[in-house]
């Protein structure tokens, strides 16, 4: 009879425990449902808070955003304000123009670091660039520039550009512009810095590159006199270095 009653009280014991750790769990659980219902309730008052004052001037609706985490790609849209981009997500309608871009990428705009634009006041919307995305561009490259940069920028207040232009400031067209295109070394007025032209183990260039220094001297009409003399073409031929299989024409 003691051992029934030990196994009784056991029992009682027993199911005591599990009723008390069935509603320690089932508090637990309200009041961690409660701490995520209070975090995202807050983080989301937080958020609109913080949000800027519709409408928007600009809404991009409906993108697939691909945000460079490695991430697959995502459907938003994108709320601009003052010309900045100031919130992406669900945003609703609200907005003074909305682009529909439903199964496009949206990006930011490219720059084309090597152009060559010098005449781009002639063609003032650059679409050839902007239907390509490009936004920005970068003229001056290869050793040939404009050198008055000042006055080469500074029309675009007389000519606005559908772009944005920077140029560097070429060392060909300095050169040219201190001591012309005669093939000697330079006064001790005229050498201010000599640099290299590419620092590249290997490089694209013109075929007239090629051609011996004291050839092109003076600049091309004076090449293509002394080309026209067969001494002196062969001249050039034979400084090049390059075997020529053809015949040339007298």
């Amino acid at each position: 009879m003691l051992f029934d009653q030990a196994l009784t009280t056991k029992a009682a014991v027993s199911k005591l425990l599990s009723v008390t750790t069935s509603l320690l769990l089932k508090s637990a659980t309200v009041v961690l449902s409660a701490l995520a219902l209070g975090t995202v309730l807050f983080g989301r008052l937080r958020v609109n808070a913080e949000a800027p004052a519709l409408p928007f001037d600009l809404l991009i609706a409906n993108a697939r955003i691909v945000d460079g985490s490695g991430n697959p790609w995502f459907r938003a849209d994108i709320g601009i304000k003052d010309g900045r981009i100031v919130r992406i997500g669900r945003l609703g309608p609200e907005a003074t123009r909305t682009i529909d871009a439903r199964g496009q990428i949206p990006a930011p705009g490219f720059m084309d670091v090597h152009t060559h634009v010098e005449s781009i006041y002639s063609l003032p919307t650059a679409e050839n660039f902007v239907r390509l995305g490009v936004t920005t561009l970068l003229t001056g490259n290869c050793g040939t520039s404009t050198t008055d940069v000042a006055e080469f920028l500074g029309r675009i207040n007389q000519k606005p550009l559908a772009v944005h232009l920077a140029t560097l400031i070429a060392h060909g067209s300095v050169r040219r512009k201190v001591m012309g295109l005669g093939d000697r070394e330079p006064t001790a007025g005229e050498l201010a810095v000599t640099v290299d032209q590419y620092a590249y183990t290997a490089s694209s260039t013109s075929l007239e590159s090629r051609l011996p220094a004291w050839l092109r001297a003076g600049g091309l009409e004076k090449q293509k006199k002394r080309l026209a003399d067969k001494t002196t073409r062969e001249r050039a031929i034979n400084d090049t270095g390059v075997k020529v299989t053809w015949t040339l024409p007298d």
